[in-house]
């Protein structure tokens, strides 16, 4: 059974606590609805065993055609393989 709190500085978080905090810190993480988004997908993006932006680290802009997910994802994992970066997810699917 997955870990449901966490322990940080002396105090227990369950995961939404955890997401929240997580948010607070300046994490540009998924949403917490997401499959990729776990407690230990959150402790390691905060040991930064995972690489994840920070917002100031991130622009934001409008996009007038989204790109398919597909696209995205694979734009990323390229950057990723370029830079040594580890995201804590690949590629799935056919």
């Amino acid at each position: 059974m997955a870990e449901k709190t966490v322990a940080v500085r002396d105090m227990n978080l369950n995961f939404t606590e955890f997401c929240i905090a997580m948010h607070k810190n300046n994490w540009f993480i998924p949403s917490m609805k997401s499959n990729l988004v776990t407690l230990d997908y959150l402790k390691k993006v905060r040991s930064k065993e995972f690489k994840c932006p920070k917002y100031n680290e991130v622009r934001l802009r409008s996009c007038p055609v989204f790109p398919e997910k597909k696209q995205i994802v694979q734009a990323l994992l390229s950057l990723a393989q370029f830079k040594n970066w580890d995201f804590g997810f690949k590629e799935s699917g056919p």
